[in-house]
């Protein structure tokens, strides 16, 4: 079987810009048998100094003996006209620790109680903290999704005209599927990058993070039947004074429910991930 050891210490060149690392190979029968191993144990990058060189060319040297080869990989840094030109594999993250989210209404009122032989408690129908003016709502801890993505790009990419590009879709939502999520569950919360070092051939890192609400088919408020509703569209709830002939009561509830598009819709192709 096939063995690979890397021979010297590797050669740097050009400030950085080109790297060569030798190795013979041991008890390979041909050069078929030579490349099967370079190619798998070989590293694809190669990082000197916190600069990475991620174009792997590799170079049958000379033939030593029978088995024995002598091998040199070459790394260099890419070519940014080649829009294929490798880079490093982009990051993902999510966060799922939620927010709070203010309420007037809750899912259902589980009991109320009264002065024993006083008529029966007003029904609200869900509404919280009327206080006989306003009805005030709670604060509540709500299920939460975020998530990002880090990824590179060459400078050439990074103009001014793509930073302005990013910018603009800063609190916009998704108008078609995004990473799987439906129309109006992604808002777009915007991207932070940074780069080391100004030479042309330094990569731009840009991580965009995103958060997800998901769309509902419908749901009551009261007793208001509600159409669906997108993600991160806003719903409030509109009160009015009604009779509680049991509890001989005006009471506060919902009489209508409106849904409203507070965010605008962006094409997140134009952030090219």
């Amino acid at each position: 079987m096939a063995t690979l050891v890397q021979a010297f210490e590797p050669r740097t060149g050009v400030f950085n810009q080109r790297a060569e690392v030798e190795y013979n190979v041991f008890d390979a029968a041909d050069e078929d048998a030579v490349k099967t191993i370079c190619y798998a144990e070989i590293p694809v990058s190669y990082n000197d100094g916190g600069y990475t060189l991620y174009h792997r060319e590799i170079e049958i040297k000379e033939r030593l003996g029978e088995t024995t080869w002598k091998v040199t990989a070459r790394y260099k840094k890419p070519d940014q006209t080649d829009p294929d030109a490798p880079r490093p594999d982009p990051q993902f993250a999510f966060d799922t620790s939620g927010g709070t989210q203010h309420i007037t209404q809750s899912l259902e009122t589980l009991g109320s109680y009264k002065v024993a032989g006083a008529v029966p408690a007003p029904n609200y129908k869900q509404a919280i903290g009327y206080d006989g003016e306003n009805v005030n709502g709670t604060d509540i801890t709500v299920p939460g999704f975020k998530f990002s993505e880090t990824h590179f790009f060459f400078a050439a990419e990074v103009t001014e005209a793509y930073k302005k590009k990013v910018a603009n879709l800063t609190g916009r939502i998704n108008p078609d599927i995004f990473r799987g999520f439906a129309r109006g569950e992604v808002l777009f919360l915007g991207a932070a990058g940074s780069r080391q070092g100004d030479d042309s051939d330094d990569l731009w890192q840009i991580s965009f993070n995103f958060a997800r609400f998901p769309n509902t088919d419908g749901f009551t408020v009261g007793d208001v039947e509600v159409g669906a509703k997108k993600g991160w569209e806003y719903y409030w709830v509109l009160y009015a004074d009604a009779v509680d002939d049991a509890a001989h009561s005006i009471v506060r509830v919902p009489k209508c429910v409106y849904i409203e598009r507070v965010y605008e819709y962006g094409n997140f192709g134009d952030l090219g991930i």
